[in-house]
């Protein structure tokens, strides 16, 4: 009858609409847990980034003082030439006057 047909062509045409909507439901889990597992690497990438640059800083500091380091231990190492420049002098003057002596 007609009306079968009718309520036939109703149910299928509802059933059609249900699995569209089912099958979007599951999609749109999909994409939640992409997006979520998306969040965990983003946040993951970003504490190693942090990590990174902290290292990176305690290195330049670790660069800077070792500079600074050297840079005394140049100073002393000049200051103590100096110093041994002067005294040779002096003994070497000492030495000249007792040969004239």
């Amino acid at each position: 009858s007609l009306q079968a047909e009718k309520t036939a062509t109703m149910k299928k045409m509802y059933d059609d609409l249900k699995e569209g909507y089912d099958q979007s439901a599951i999609e749109l889990e999909n994409i939640k847990k992409a997006l979520e597992e998306n969040r965990e690497k983003s946040r993951l990438a970003m504490d190693v980034c942090a990590e990174m640059t902290a290292k990176r800083d305690e290195a330049e500091s670790g660069r800077a003082q070792a500079e600074k380091g050297l840079a005394e231990q140049i100073a002393k190492t000049s200051e103590m030439s100096q110093k041994y420049d002067a005294m040779k002098e002096m003994y070497d003057q000492g030495i000249e006057e007792k040969e004239k002596a």
